[in-house]
């Protein structure tokens, strides 16, 4: 027994279960949807499904147990009542069919399976016509409305002569009080167990084992669903057996995963054609050996001791590496799942699934996401990282934050190459003299971040002097002798800051404060705080007045199809005209409105100006989406959601028309996010990742997030036209969305030749001032006219 992968994606609550000894209805498996509907945080995996789930499971036979039944019950809502649902149970087969099974729910109280519900009753209603067991639908007054072929065998009828007259003409008479009273409470609402006899066309009475439900249609009894078993003939059990058993083979022979069955030793008693393909040897060759010798020496105690814990009766999922025939590593994803007969253990059941290029692309994006793609220096992640160890470990240190003076000139006279050129020797030099007192990081387009041993600010001093220096030295770039200069900024631990986040602003700070007194400057962060600080404070002063006096405002920047040229959308942007400071820029509001947690009430003003807006474009007759960036804490407010689902209510746009981008560090926590996203969907929203590849990037999060768009960040689309490895980035980007079923938007696009690439890297979408620079509502409709007369939508 196994839960296919293809489960997990499932819209519908889904969940495998299992007998562990003599206690049956452990969860094995369960999708995040029936987490979710049982109203749980927690993973649900060796519970009892009983304990999950108000429905009479006590109550099923084992021999009810070997097919499909579908029982009443009711799962926790978020409003603290409880839904009507219908709990469909349907067994896996094997030996004993009544031991394993997979469990769906089905709310009774709105659909909540959305687009794919026409494939969910396409497979219901193959079940309801090829099951052995009679399936008839009555309407109010008895009369049939639908019955399965079984149906009609066991009855004796054609569908044709039982639609005539009502369920009445067919009871035997004997029968007949019980059948109206069992039909009155139906129709009451109250679902029925019990037997029944009926008389067949040859006039032999046959008993029937029935289940009965009522078929409910907003706030009343529509019908009534009936299944039947012959109880009197035991042919129908055999066939239903052999059934089951071919079911259970084709699990194994169709399986793309490899599917083992080990003995208790480790031993293969039973494998499928995949899991020759995977490994490389034969069935024959297999037999003769146990699973360890494949395996990759330092997983074999971790694997042993999994093992081990399924011969204990636990099901057990992990990841762990093997060689194949060919001495190659392959990465695998394993689920054992023990073999239990009569309460003992008497093998394994493991699927093994290849993730080899899954771990190759997470090893990728994960480098990507920490090294700077130019000069092989770690980049602002990594030092943030590093700085955070710092921080925990108590020990003092200090960071040194240094930009390249006019790097600029050093473009615009001998070309960015150069430029580039500079940077790599540069980062060579510093890494070369610095290897045993610092750590180099890149963390800007001309700006390096170092961490020193050191906490004393004479030591960080003395090697800035060095560093401002090593960077004097000349160089010869492409036959042009280059000199250029340093300025550089002191933050040390503890005086200047007590957390990571703190170290690297006042080392900033610090570098700015020394640019004030010219280039080729040095300053430690204590001799320049204050002035810095009192413009903090002045613009959070500000800030906090900003809505009041209505000095926000929202523009709004245009994306386009890359493969047509149509209008797709718009990106909202906040900007910030004060009074008293003029136009501030966004990269030095937000990080205030977001440290003095403004970010909250200023986010909700631009969701609920982007909806009005939105809403009148709909009203016009333009079908665009508009993107929302949301902050970090925004999304973890609890309030966030309600305030949303309030917003769309009061602007009546099209929930799908909205797209709240979110960044990847919510991916820090997995289990809070995947609640928080799922919520958004229900409301129908769209979501996105912003600046894909630069923060937490894993595969991880793609598959288990309800994501629909990546967004590719500036830095690499600026870099795909001049360097392989940032266009190699773009592609497996938009290679590894498509094959996640999302679509990318490529940010900073600012000329044709970028245009150019991205379209042919695979790249869906793309915005800049190649296009638009981000315009103010009016300026915008006069945009979208003039490009809709040059690109009619469709």
């Amino acid at each position: 027994m196994r839960l296919d992968p293809a489960l997990h994606h499932l819209p519908m609550p889904a969940a495998l279960t299992s007998a562990v000894g003599k206690t049956p209805w452990i969860v094995a498996e369960a999708n995040a949807a029936f987490v979710q509907a049982v109203g749980e945080t927690r993973d649900v995996r060796g519970a009892d499904l009983r304990t999950l789930l108000d429905a009479p499971l006590g109550g099923v036979t084992a021999d009810e147990a070997r097919d499909v039944v579908e029982l009443p019950g009711s799962r926790p809502a978020m409003d603290g009542t409880r839904r009507p649902v219908v709990v469909t149970v349907v067994p896996l087969g094997g030996p004993d069919p009544s031991r394993s099974h997979v469990v769906y729910v089905r709310d009774l109280s709105g659909d909540e399976i959305g687009a794919q519900v026409q494939r969910t009753y396409d497979w219901f209603r193959g079940m309801f016509h090829h099951t052995p067991d009679a399936n008839i639908v009555l309407d109010r007054d008895g009369h049939l409305m639908e019955i399965n072929p079984a149906g009609e065998r066991i009855l004796g009828f054609s569908r044709d002569d039982l639609m005539r007259g009502g369920y009445e003409q067919r009871v035997h008479e004997s029968q007949l009080p019980l059948a109206q009273g069992v039909f009155r409470r139906l129709l009451e609402g109250e679902v029925q167990r019990f037997e029944l006899s009926l008389t067949d066309s040859a006039g032999e009475v046959r008993d029937l084992d029935m289940l009965a439900l009522p078929m409910i249609e907003g706030d009343e009894v529509a019908g009534v669903f009936v299944q039947a078993r012959d109880v009197t003939e035991r042919n129908a059990t055999e066939r239903r057996l052999q059934e089951s058993e071919q079911r259970y083979r084709a699990l194994f022979e169709d399986n793309v995963d490899s599917v083992v069955s080990f003995d208790t030793e480790g031993g293969y008693e039973y494998l499928n054609p995949a899991t020759e393909a995977l490994t490389g040897y034969s069935e024959r060759e297999l037999r003769e050996l146990t699973y360890v010798p494949l395996l990759v020496p330092d997983q074999r105690d971790f694997v042993l001791a999994e093992f081990t814990r399924a011969l204990e009766g636990e099901t057990r999922q992990y990841e762990t590496a093997m060689y194949n025939r060919a001495g190659e590593v392959v990465d695998l994803h394993i689920t054992l799942i023990p073999i239990i007969i009569d309460g003992e253990t008497r093998g394994i059941h493991c699927v093994g699934k290849d993730i080899t290029q899954q771990k190759r692309l997470e090893r990728e994006l994960s480098i990507m996401a920490y090294t700077d793609s130019l000069t092989g220096l770690g980049n602002r992640n990594a030092a943030a990282e590093d700085i955070a160890h710092r921080v925990a470990d108590g020990r003092p240190f200090a960071v040194i934050a240094m930009d390249l003076d006019r790097l600029k000139s050093v473009n615009d006279t001998w070309g960015r190459d150069t430029g580039d050129m500079l940077l790599t020797s540069i980062a060579q030099r510093l890494a070369h003299r610095l290897s045993d007192r610092a750590t180099v990081y890149r963390y800007a387009g001309d700006g390096f971040i170092l961490t020193l041993d050191s906490g004393d600010p004479h030591v960080a001093t003395a090697v800035a002097e060095d560093l401002r220096e090593l960077v004097r030295a000349p160089l010869m770039l492409g036959g042009h002798e280059v000199t250029i200069s340093a300025t550089l900024g002191i933050s040390t631990y503890p005086d200047d800051g007590c957390d990571a986040e703190t170290q690297m602003r006042n080392a900033e700070t610090a570098l700015y404060g020394a640019k004030r007194r010219g280039l080729n400057q040095v300053a430690l962060y204590r001799s320049i705080a204050t002035p810095d600080d009192d413009r903090r404070v002045h613009i959070e002063l500000e800030l906090r007045r900003a809505l009041q006096r209505d000095e926000l405002s929202v523009v709004y920047q245009p994306q386009v199809s890359l493969p047509t040229g149509e209008l797709h959308g718009a990106e909202a942007l906040m900007r910030w005209n004060s009074a008293t400071l003029g136009a501030v820029s966004p990269d030095t509001f937000i990080p205030v409105a977001e440290d003095t947690g403004l970010i909250g009430e200023m986010g909700r003003w631009v969701i609920e100006t982007a909806c009005r807006q939105l809403a009148e474009w709909t009203r016009r007759g333009w079908e665009l989406t508009v993107s929302v960036n949301i902050s970090m804490s925004q999304f973890g407010d609890d309030g966030f959601v309600g305030h949303l689902e309030r917003t769309l209510a009061t602007t009546g746009i099209d929930p799908h028309l909205l797209v709240l981008e979110i960044t990847e560090s919510i991916a820090s926590r997995v289990d809070i996010a995947v609640a928080r996203l799922h919520q958004l969907r229900e409301l129908g929203v769209q979501i996105a990742i912003d600046d894909f590849g630069t923060g937490y990037s894993s595969l991880q999060y793609l598959r288990d997030f309800p994501l629909d768009y990546l967004k590719i960040d500036r830095g690499f689309v600026s870099q795909s036209t001049h360097h392989a490895r940032d266009r190699d980035l773009v592609a497996t980007i938009a290679q590894l969305a498509r094959n996640f079923g999302l679509r990318t938007v490529a940010e900073g696009v600012e000329s044709q030749a970028e245009v150019d690439l991205l379209t042919d890297l695979g790249a869906d979408l793309a915005q800049g001032y190649h296009f638009s620079r981000p315009l103010d509502p009016e300026s915008f409709e006069a945009w979208v006219e003039a490009h809709l007369a040059a690109f009619p939508q469709a």
